[in-house]
């Protein structure tokens, strides 16, 4: 009792020091500059967003482990599976062992996708709170904002979701490892003379099933990518300007609506095995899938781009280059813009050199890169000296504005001598340009 209580108060007090190193100097900034309602938006919003994706994943997971564990106790003795144990009792772990060893590592995993998640906090915000910008795309006359608040969280949900569905049927099938639902009979052996000799897998029929099912989610949610897809195009930078280009637009468009219908076909083999898995049936279509995506994403686009679009360039991607133009222009106001004549005049007098003499003065009669040579030159002697680049900035000389050209001095230690290339002077001594 005391040594569980000494572990409990020293994750306490490691809890309370990173609390104190990573936030109270945050929170002390924002509050000098009176902007602590802000630090607490941010704070809030990691920790409830970061919350909230743990709490998904963590739910999931108990479900799908949940079932698991009532499955593999009913796989009957017929098929030699064992209630306890399975595959980690060969590795001399108890069914205890095992559990907390999965436990562990679930916590570990569950805490590592919430960090994730929680640096998503200002784009799950952005998504809350869009506005319209009253803009349309041209591909798809959808709302800018669209684009930049809504895009970015679902491709993150269903990036989310995908990876939280793999990682919990890996999970499911460990844990069906451990309880002896799923063996490997044998191992890899390589008589002289005979073929290799390759484990048998063995399953039990109710894991079989759920292992089925959750890959069908992992296909739909493959689907659902794939029409996100078709609006990311116009991030696309495969065209000669960025956006969607000719091919996006005629083929890849359509290409991805095809892998959609495949997926979603693939999706429904998987769920009707469910109820009489047929391996057979399962391989064939993931094989037709399989092709169609060599085929759709990547071979036919390729084959397009360069027999179609590379003779006549120009002429294909002109109106997706105008796109791109036109809306750059929306997007800095350049479209505002109005030009107004300045009358210029030829003539120069001493009264407007007098007049204008603050100018005069400050006319710039130094080139930068001769005078680059000049500084260099001067300190030729110290070759641990350099000056990389001049730069051009204004000081007050006898209380007036003067313009100015600035060369740091900087270290060059490449440039030492070998017999002054040693750890003092390299640590010690040579450590800045002095001026």
């Amino acid at each position: 009792m005391y040594k569980k209580l000494l572990i409990g108060f020293g994750i306490f007090i490691i809890i309370l020091l990173w609390l104190i190193v990573s936030i109270c100097p945050d929170w002390l900034w924002f509050e000098n500059l009176r902007y602590s309602s802000v630090f607490w938006t941010m704070l809030l919003s990691k920790f409830g967003f970061g919350a909230a994706v743990w709490l998904v994943f963590i739910i999931i997971l108990f479900i799908n482990l949940y079932a698991a564990n009532r499955l593999s106790k009913g796989s009957g003795p017929g098929m030699a599976f064992t209630a306890d144990g399975g595959y980690f009792a060969k590795l001399g772990l108890s069914g205890k062992s095992s559990s907390l060893l999965f436990i562990a590592f679930i916590l570990l995993i569950s805490l590592v996708i919430a960090s994730k998640g929680s640096y998503q906090w200002d784009m799950f915000l952005r998504y809350l709170f869009q506005q319209p910008f009253g803009n349309t795309d041209p591909i798809f006359a959808k709302d800018i904002g669209f684009y930049v608040f809504s895009l970015p969280f679902y491709l993150f949900i269903q990036n989310g979701l995908l990876v939280l569905f793999i990682l919990v049927g890996l999970l499911t099938m460990g844990w069906y490892l451990k309880e002896g639902a799923l063996q490997v009979i044998g191992d890899f052996t390589q008589v002289e003379g005979r073929p290799i000799s390759v484990p048998k897998v063995t399953i039990a029929l109710k894991a079989k099933k759920h292992l089925i099912f959750l890959a069908g989610i992992v296909v739909l949610l493959l689907a659902w990518g794939y029409h996100l897809k078709i609006y990311k195009l116009l991030y696309s930078t495969q065209g000669p300007a960025f956006g969607a280009s000719y091919t996006d637009v005629h083929i890849r468009i359509w290409a991805f609506w095809i892998l959609i219908v495949f997926s979603l076909g693939l999706a429904v083999v998987f769920f009707l095995n469910v109820f009489k898995p047929r391996a057979k049936v399962i391989m064939i279509g993931a094989g037709v899938w399989i092709g169609a995506v060599v085929v759709f994403a990547t071979f036919l686009p390729t084959l397009v781009q360069k027999l179609v679009v590379k003779p006549n360039e120009l002429a294909k991607e002109s109106p997706y280059i105008a796109y791109n133009i036109d809306y750059t222009r929306k997007a800095y106001n350049l479209n505002k813009i109005q030009e107004v004549d300045f009358p210029v005049s030829d003539t120069l007098s001493a009264g407007d050199i007098e007049e204008h003499n603050v100018t005069i003065q400050n006319i710039r009669i130094w080139d930068e890169r001769p005078l680059l040579q000049t500084y260099r030159q001067i300190q030729s002697i110290r070759l641990y000296y350099d000056f990389n680049n001049v730069d051009v900035d204004r000081y007050l000389i006898d209380n007036q504005l003067r313009q100015v050209t600035l060369a740091a001095r900087e270290l060059a230690l490449n440039q030492l001598p070998p017999q002054a290339n040693t750890w003092v002077n390299r640590h010690l001594i040579y450590t800045h340009g002095y001026g």
